[in-house]
């Protein structure tokens, strides 16, 4: 089975040293590429050292957020969690390629406004963070995605559904009551069964839920 862990790592060392400015994950939801990249963040020590965001913000919010990623200590990461729709702004995207794209040696991100907001610098004359996006799809439409696909560095986590019963039973599983659940899940699952790591969770909240008659209830899962 594919080490994903270790890949991402790999892919993250890259960029904290500064091989890239930007990483793009993308898999199906569910598939814990949030969780595998926390996990590795921590493992780097890395902690300290990034910003997280996976809400949907506005351009005004995205300019300070690169603000204080650029005030961090070295290496000054920014995680974005599940941000297609703000990839499609404009504005957005023209910050985030300031961000990432030098220009005369410097990266230089301009926040303009026919009515400014900020009331300090609307201007990183020098951005020096790095960009980590965590994508359910790759949008093969946008491109800034495209462009950073190509410049970057990109890894897609992609697993089979025995890859994925396979690290529920070694990783989810804790108990005989969690073990029948998983039992009678993966008995359901099909080759063309839509399955992550989230069916099982589910499928243990359904037993907690309803333990006389969790199974009819499982099966709407799949």
């Amino acid at each position: 089975m594919i080490n994903h862990q270790k890949i991402i790592k790999n892919y993250l060392e890259m960029v904290v040293k500064g091989y890239s400015n930007s990483l793009i994950l993308v898999s199906k939801a569910g598939l814990g590429k949030t969780t595998l990249l926390m996990n590795t963040m921590k493992e780097l020590k890395l902690e300290k050292h990034y910003l997280y965001c996976n809400s949907y913000i506005t351009s005004l919010q995205l300019f300070k957020i690169l603000d204080k990623t650029n005030k961090l200590d070295d290496p000054r990461i920014l995680i974005l969690d599940d941000v297609e729709m703000i990839l499609k702004d404009k504005l957005i995207l023209g910050l985030l390629k300031g961000a990432l794209w030098e220009a005369n040696g410097k990266r230089i991100v301009n926040y303009n406004s026919s009515t400014p907001k900020i009331q300090d610098n609307t201007i990183i004359p020098d951005f020096k963070g790095r960009i980590v996006f965590l994508l359910n799809e790759f949008l093969s439409d946008n491109e800034l995605i495209k462009a950073l696909k190509d410049r970057g560095l990109y890894y897609e986590l992609k697993m089979t559904n025995d890859q994925i019963l396979d690290f529920m039973a070694r990783e989810m599983v804790k108990d005989k009551t969690q073990q029948k659940v998983f039992y009678y899940l993966k008995s359901l699952v099909k080759n063309d069964t839509e399955l992550s790591y989230r069916t099982l969770v589910k499928a243990f909240q359904i037993h907690a839920c309803s333990p006389n008659h969790w199974r009819e209830i499982v099966r709407t899962l799949i």
